[in-house]
């Protein structure tokens, strides 16, 4: 293996050299060019000096740059650190020195620093020798399989400007991006569009001053259009009175993009389905059965009148059935076409006052006040849409607006459905396929969305820093899930016998967390802010 913290990427097929993988064939003309001239600019530091960066000393020549970029630094890691980023690529990482700030900062990361210069990428792999760092010489449009879907952070500083298309660049970071991963691009520079001719003239002038205007073919001016869908987390001050009365900062943006195609597909199959939803809950007496067990869950563990948050609503049948028992409920989701249906379910039942909807993300929960919700709800395996680590922070940031002493509650499908197992049975090759790592492609109206399962056991730990009093009940052990609507009815006698299994399952700790779903709900401590 290339480093200790991944068992992902493994590089030893690839020849290694002065601590350096090299994943593609070496292009030595624009690496002459480039080192000549940074040369000339006094950029080029030896290892005493790479080591020390973003910090350098007051004599260098370069000191007010580097103490904008330390800026500029210091900003993101403080966003890093709050974050939690497992596999990270650095592009563009040069001699190393921010692809060492982002791994020393969280050393149960993996960070893999590219660049397609060799003798900055070898002083890098002799300077910063991390046991979580990999660097690579490596050409991003070149296939490497091993890197799709696999970053959770892909960090561009000072770099975006050596990529001659944008669009292409783009593209190819969301194919190497898990779902809701990031794109952050720092220290570099865009323009209007009409900016664009005047600064390709000035490129090339300041080049051929130093004596290498060749390389102004290898520096690209992009526009602020090309980062239209960005969000902006910095941008400099402007107008002579914030200038003047302000430490100097760094003039360039600091862009964020996340990769939602995940959640794309979610808020479209969702919306597609909604009117359907509605009429099996109606019609399914197994939907039936299972929502009456979940309710009776969540009611054995709060009060009336608690104000409720409730996570991926839908068409809100569970928020109005908690609004019409008393409960105050913010209902959230991001399928535009299940809140439609559900505000209008709430103008025709005349319940406006009693439940507030918001079409938000449950990773966006962090948003909210500290202590504003009584209880966090999620039904019928919304959080299966998220993997582990993004279920991770679901969990932490509704520890932050549940007052203490409040419940979560999420009702999650699990690894384990023993109905499905009966699947081998008939042949079916799909009957272990909530076991198969990272996940499964569901079909839903013709999105494709990635579903994760956790197991209880996973959960019961996350919870445990911020919550207790946890509490696990199966929904449906042993009995069938999918479209076996209306098997209660059909099966009479045989579904009693598998409730009682449910019954004995859920009085025995081994047991807990298995079937088609279970609900586990916890208190928050009351020491925890």
């Amino acid at each position: 293996m290339s480093h200790t913290n991944s068992e992902i990427f493994d590089f030893t097929q690839f020849k290694k050299e002065k601590g350096v993988f090299y994943l593609s064939s070496i292009k030595d003309d624009f690496e002459k060019l480039y080192l000549e001239t940074r040369d000339k600019e006094r950029r080029v530091l030896p290892d005493e000096g790479v080591k020390l960066l973003p910090q350098t000393n007051s004599g260098y020549i370069l000191n007010t740059e580097w103490n904008l970029r330390r800026q500029t630094s210091d900003r993101f890691l403080s966003y890093f650190n709050k974050n939690r980023f497992k596999n990270i690529l650095d592009i563009g990482c040069g001699n190393g020195w921010f692809t060492n700030s982002l791994a020393q900062s969280n050393f149960n990361s993996t960070v893999i620093g590219v660049d397609i210069n060799a003798s900055e990428l070898e002083q890098a792999a002799r300077v910063f020798n991390s046991t979580n760092i990999t660097f690579l010489y490596y050409d991003v449009f070149k296939e490497q399989s091993q890197f799709e879907e696999q970053f959770d952070l892909i960090t561009l500083n000072a770099s975006v400007q050596y990529f001659p298309d944008f669009e292409k660049l783009l593209e190819r970071l969301k194919q190497f991006l898990k779902p809701n991963g990031e794109v952050h691009i720092l220290d570099s520079p865009f323009y209007k569009k009409e900016e664009v001719s005047l600064a390709k003239e000035r490129t090339s002038l300041y080049f051929k001053e130093i004596g290498n205007e060749e390389l102004s073919n290898y520096y690209f001016h992009h526009t602020f259009n090309d980062v239209s869908n960005f969000e902006v987390l910095y941008k400099p001050k402007k107008g002579i009175k914030k200038r003047l009365f302000s430490k100097n900062n760094s003039p360039f943006l600091w862009l964020k993009l996340t990769n939602n195609s995940q959640f794309d597909s979610v808020k479209e199959g969702f919306s597609k389905i909604a009117q359907e939803y509605e009429e099996l809950e109606e019609n399914s007496s197994l939907i039936q059965y299972k929502r009456k067990k979940v309710r009776s869950h969540i009611l054995s563990r709060i009060t009336e009148n608690d104000r409720m948050l409730e996570l991926n609503c839908g068409s809100g049948i569970d928020a109005i059935y908690f609004a019409n028992n008393g409960f105050s409920v913010m209902a959230t989701d991001i399928s535009d076409g299940m809140l439609s249906v559900l505000r209008t379910k709430i103008k025709d039942k005349n319940i406006i006052n009693k439940i507030i909807v918001e079409n938000r993300s449950f990773l966006d929960i962090n948003r909210f006040e500290n202590n504003q919700f009584d209880t966090v709800f999620s039904n019928f395996g919304g959080l299966n849409c998220i993997d582990e680590l993004e279920l991770k922070k679901v969990i932490e940031d509704s520890s932050q607006v549940i007052t203490s002493g409040g419940v979560i509650a999420l009702v999650i499908m699990p690894k384990v459905a023993f109905y499905e197992w009966l699947r081998i049975i008939k042949g079916k090759r799909n009957a272990f396929r909530r076991l198969k790592k990272g996940g499964v492609i569901a079909n839903v109206e013709g999105e494709k969305i990635r579903t994760f399962y956790h197991s209880a056991r996973t959960v019961k730990k996350i919870l445990k820093q911020d919550f207790e009093n946890i509490r696990i009940e199966n929904i449906f052990t042993i009995g069938p899930g999918g479209n076996s609507y209306d098997f209660p009815k059909n099966n009479r006698f045989l579904f009693y016998l598998l409730t009682k299994i449910d019954c004995f399952c859920n009085k025995t700790s081994f047991f807990r967390g298995f079937g088609d779903y279970y609900i586990i709900s916890a208190s928050k401590k009351n020491n925890i802010n």
